[in-house]
């Protein structure tokens, strides 16, 4: 009875090792690419846009955002801040929304937060080598990342952005 039960333990021990071995190559083995990060952005050149020319400003502050995505609409405030700088021509950058919304969806969207800026709709924000919403990229007229920040902005980011847009093209 006592040799059944050593028996019975170690195979049972076996059992377990083998059961999280199994799962530990699965979950390595089968990981997803890290996410890009602010820095990877920069220097990345993004596709032509149909709704939008990269060549019509000297620079464009892209804010990647999505109707649903819950960190895009708490930084509302932050873009209406934004939009406000830009008509007070405070800011060296045009202010561009890229959404993979319907045009109906996303002007409502930048109606109702009091966001005067122009916009690109039904964009698949993977090919703008967007993998969060929301992602904020200073463009230059060549369509190339020159800065870039993901997720929501704390204040000192925020603030970083607004000192990246006041000097860009200068």
């Amino acid at each position: 009875m006592k040799n059944l039960k050593v028996v019975l333990d170690v195979v049972t021990t076996l059992a377990i090792i083998t059961v999280c071995a199994l799962l530990a190559y699965t979950l390595l083995h089968n990981r997803q690419p890290s996410p890009a990060t602010s820095a990877s952005l920069k220097g990345m050149q993004l596709p032509v846009l149909t709704e939008y020319d990269w060549n019509a400003n000297p620079r464009t502050l892209a804010l990647a955002i999505r109707k649903g995505c819950h960190f895009c609409e708490e930084s509302l405030p932050f873009y209406e801040h934004l939009s406000e700088l830009q008509a007070e021509h405070k800011l060296r950058a045009h202010i561009l929304v890229i959404t993979p919304d319907e045009a109906a969806v996303a002007q409502e969207m930048l109606r109702t937060a009091r966001i005067n800026a122009d916009s690109a709709t039904g964009e698949q924000l993977d090919q703008l080598h967007v993998t969060g919403t929301p992602t904020i990229m200073l463009v230059d007229t060549h369509g190339r990342i020159q800065q870039a920040w993901i997720g929501k902005q704390t204040p000192k980011g925020e603030e970083q952005i607004i000192q990246a847009a006041e000097i860009a093209g200068q």
